[in-house]
């Protein structure tokens, strides 16, 4: 059975934050294979509307569906099952194991270890460490990021875009559809920036993921996108022209 090319849709949604109403009545849909950025003024609710969509805030009212895993789902949904459905988020803040080798990060994120949470992922990493299928599982998804040469490298030597680019091999682990990415390519330098920015095309293009990304870097971001939404004054335009 074919997948609907719709991964989420945005109907109505209206958020709150406080007495401050910063969303108001916002429609939306992203697509498989495609990258959609998302740009607005500090403030304006960027990282907010990845929360609503990672199920980590809620809707005052409207709803945001999710097409994923062959699953039909409404908000409200825990960010642990949309998690399991393919939702994968690429923090401001990198979330990598530091004293971890690269491979070993990727390993952790395989779905049978994170079933009961990280900590638990921690414990049954031992176990999967003779796990085949797993391992070149993550080296694939190393290589497919430029990291299949930092394998055994523990993470508190590799460089903020390196780290950033096991962060999304992590993503591919876990069987991401949706990736969610919070300014990727900030405090990267210009090589590193284009790359990245190569590698995040590619995600939508070559891989067929769908991507919601959000950049203050405009110029690096803008070719990658197929579309651009922009928030204001609670908003949401969608920009025809990248």
């Amino acid at each position: 059975m074919n997948q609907p090319l719709q991964l989420i849709e945005g109907s109505g949604v209206t958020f709150s934050y406080g007495a401050r109403r910063l969303f108001f009545d916002l429609s939306f849909h992203l697509n498989r294979g495609e990258v959609v950025l998302l740009l607005g003024d500090n403030g304006a609710g960027k990282t907010s509307l990845l929360n609503l969509i990672s199920g980590y805030m809620l809707p005052s009212s409207g709803k945001i569906t999710y097409h994923l895993r062959g699953a039909c789902l409404a908000s409200p949904v825990e960010p642990e099952k949309l998690a399991r459905l393919g939702i994968g988020r690429l923090w401001q803040e990198i979330r990598l194991f530091p004293e971890l080798s690269v491979l070993d990060n990727v390993l952790a994120a395989t779905p049978s270890l994170t079933s009961a949470g990280p900590l638990s992922a921690l414990r049954n990493l031992v176990t999967h460490r003779n796990d085949s299928h797993a391992i070149e599982q993550a080296k694939e998804h190393l290589s497919l990021v430029g990291m299949d040469g930092r394998l055994a490298s523990s993470c508190d030597m590799l460089s903020v875009g390196q780290m950033k680019r096991v962060a999304i091999a992590r993503l591919f682990q876990m069987g991401a559809e949706l990736l969610l990415l919070d300014e990727p390519l900030s405090g990267l330098d210009r090589g590193s920036c284009d790359a990245m920015a190569e590698t995040i095309r590619d995600l939508g293009a070559k891989y067929g993921k769908g991507v919601l990304l959000v950049e203050h870097l405009h110029k690096a971001a803008r070719p990658v996108a197929d579309r651009v939404w922009r928030l204001h004054d609670g908003n949401l335009v969608a920009e025809t022209t990248p």
